[in-house]
């Protein structure tokens, strides 16, 4: 069984699962690094455990907007930009941000109210 488990979801995603299992139904969240942090895993924490997800992609972008990030027109170093997609009844929220290079997030829970920034004195 845990063979086809892993051809299904792969060996990252698959891991999380298995690791996570004991909270299943409960109300937490998931923070993963870059190893972990793709769509799948995120969907597949929703959909098979209940629990929320949020991690830093870099290099597993398959199904996220890297594109569009990487192409937005940020004003500045430090200028962020906020997308949410509902789908399949799962709120997706992904932050990309401007540094050195691009920096992105993909978070299941969480939310996308704009706040005031407290400028650094």
């Amino acid at each position: 069984m845990q063979n086809k488990e892993i051809a299904e979801f792969g060996s990252g995603t698959f891991s999380v699962l298995r690791l996570t299992a004991p909270w299943a139904g409960t109300p937490r969240v998931v923070v993963g690094d870059s190893a972990f942090a793709t769509v799948k895993t995120a969907k597949a924490l929703l959909d098979a455990r209940g629990l929320g997800f949020v991690g830093l992609v870099k290099t597993a972008h398959k199904l996220f907007p890297k594109g569009y990030l990487e192409n937005y027109p940020y004003p500045r170093k430090g200028a962020h930009i906020t997308l949410q997609a509902n789908i399949e009844g799962h709120k997706y929220i992904v932050v990309g941000w401007k540094d050195r290079k691009l920096m992105a997030f993909i978070a299941t829970s969480g939310i996308t109210t704009h706040t005031s920034t407290n400028p650094k004195p």
